[in-house]
């Protein structure tokens, strides 16, 4: 990553390829949230859900969230005059929003929450890791795309724990109205958009 780059030169390409700085370390800011927001969304159910199995499951995957928001701290540009925290922002689109409605859905069972979380926002999580990734050009991106394929890799692995267990504690089928409205609602909010965040330079920098 680029060191001590001056705010007069935020709107340059990424070193080797790619889009502006700024619009980087906006996205990278983003996914720093994003991964705060979901440790601190998921920790909170913790306390909420009643069976042991998916109180473990609950935690670990709480822990991941938090863990991989300190990897994209650490993958922040350093910006004069533009702190690494200030990067660390809530993204455009309904994603803040859709966690503070989540963080106060007392009447959701454990299903839910599980179908919430494995069905649709790490997956989505994963398909703007998955378009990041896409982005990544040259050899100045390389610790970026290394760190996106990590993310990616334990994302992944938490999203097939969690389906499992989702498969073992209740049914998928059509009597399952309870989760499978609730997943369909969820996924109503977020609309056309494809993963979790919005990406692209437009959005970014327009900020």
């Amino acid at each position: 990553m680029t060191d001590n780059v001056g705010s007069d030169h935020d709107d340059r390409p990424w070193p080797g390829g790619g889009a502006p700085l700024l619009v980087w370390a906006r996205q990278l800011g983003w996914l720093c949230w994003a991964e705060r927001r979901l440790f601190s969304l998921v920790g909170a159910w913790v306390c909420t859900v009643e069976q042991p199995s998916v109180t473990t499951l609950l935690a670990v995957s709480s822990r991941h969230h938090g863990e991989r928001s300190e990897w994209w701290f650490a993958r922040l540009p350093e910006l004069r005059e533009l702190p690494a925290e200030s990067l660390v922002l809530p993204p455009e689109g309904p994603f803040a929003a859709v966690c503070d409605d989540l963080e106060g859905a007392e009447a959701l069972g454990d299903a839910e929450r599980l179908a919430v979380l494995c069905e649709v926002l790490q997956p989505r999580l994963l398909a703007t890791y998955e378009a990041l990734l896409a982005q990544c050009d040259g050899v100045a991106d390389a610790p970026v795309r290394r760190t996106l394929r990590q993310a990616s890799a334990d994302l992944e692995q938490d999203v097939a724990d969690a389906t499992t267990l989702l498969g073992c504690i209740g049914t998928r089928g059509t009597d399952d109205s309870a989760v499978v409205a609730a997943v369909e609602a969820l996924q109503r909010r977020f609309g056309a958009l494809g993963g979790l965040l919005p990406l692209g330079t437009d959005s970014a920098a327009a900020e």
